[in-house]
């Protein structure tokens, strides 16, 4: 469940954030067929995390949600080059057939 307009306060500053917990996040990711396990990858929830120290366990909305581009970006030139490999061996056993 994403926490709208959360205050967070740093040493010298207060911001406004919208935060998603990381259960929620693997969750969605999960629904979204994104991947098929909900094991959690702890580099990735260093990297996504607000704060290391204070607030490992939460993410900002928008830093998931370029998260999620980014691997569906990636996921799109994957299936790109799989449809080239796919279309190449159709054309090499057309060819042999011939």
């Amino acid at each position: 469940m994403v926490k709208n307009n959360v205050e967070v306060k740093t040493k010298k500053r207060a911001y406004r954030v919208d935060i998603l917990s990381i259960k929620d996040f693997y969750l969605k990711v999960k629904i979204a067929n994104i991947r098929k396990i909900l094991t959690e990858n702890e580099s990735l929830n260093q990297e996504l995390c607000l704060d290391q120290t204070t607030r490992p366990k939460e993410f900002n909305v928008k830093t998931f949600v370029r998260a999620l581009e980014d691997i569906a970006e990636i996921e799109q030139e994957r299936l790109y080059e799989e449809e080239k490999v796919m279309e190449e061996k159709a054309l090499e056993n057309a060819a042999k057939q011939i």
